[in-house]
């Protein structure tokens, strides 16, 4: 027997609570949620053809173990303001959200063909500075992102294209648990990302740029 738990959350659109592969979620648009697009919270359950429009904070937290697939996945923002109590990203996969432990199974999403279109790419000036990072990896996060492009996410000089806040994050690259692969990112800064225990900027200037590990 599946036990299916989805339900409308007020701070969130839709949360899928530890779904199964026996569930479909394919061609799901949200649309100006005030608060978070989809969360995913545990379970395999896979999702195609996605579309977050104008979330008022993150368009996908993705935490407890969440292991699925989830690809061909569009993010865009109109309003350049966020909600003035929540800091707000595209992507914030978090292993567990109460402390920095590497409990398995990890949150470990697969994610591949994302377009992200940041508060800057309406509004390429001033923009509310809860726009964090696009892509948030923390708290011994894992996961694998391919193919993706993620453009116009630039709240300040420092916050902008990807934040792997967390150590523990990097740990995760020694067993291939954590892979992000052949992604461009476009008017999102310098960058940052932690590593042994200091934030470590991009090499270059932002685009087609590494990070020194």
């Amino acid at each position: 027997m599946l036990a299916i738990r989805l339900m409308c959350f007020p701070k969130s659109a839709h949360i899928l609570n530890s779904v199964g592969t026996a569930t479909i979620i394919d061609h799901v648009q949200i649309t100006n949620s005030k608060y978070d697009g989809i969360g995913m919270y545990g379970g395999l359950v896979d999702m195609n053809n996605i579309v977050s429009y104008d979330a008022g904070r993150t368009d996908f937290p993705i935490s407890y173990d969440y292991q699925g697939n989830i690809q061909f996945i569009t993010a865009m923002r109109i309003e350049n303001t966020a909600m003035p109590t929540g800091t707000a990203y595209d992507l914030e996969i978090i292993n567990q959200t109460t402390s920095d432990i590497t409990t398995t199974p990890l949150t470990q999403p697969v994610i591949s063909n994302l377009t992200v279109l940041g508060p800057n790419y309406c509004s390429p000036t001033t923009v509310n500075s809860q726009f964090d990072y696009a892509v948030h990896f923390t708290i011994a996060s894992a996961g694998k992102i391919y193919n993706s492009v993620f453009s116009a996410w630039k709240s300040t000089a420092t916050h902008s294209g990807l934040l792997m806040d967390k150590a523990t994050c990097f740990n995760n690259t020694a067993s291939r648990d954590f892979i992000f692969s052949y992604n461009s990112f476009d008017r999102s800064g310098t960058g940052t990302a932690y590593f042994d225990g200091a934030l470590t900027p991009w090499s270059g200037a932002g685009c087609s740029s590494s990070m020194a590990v």
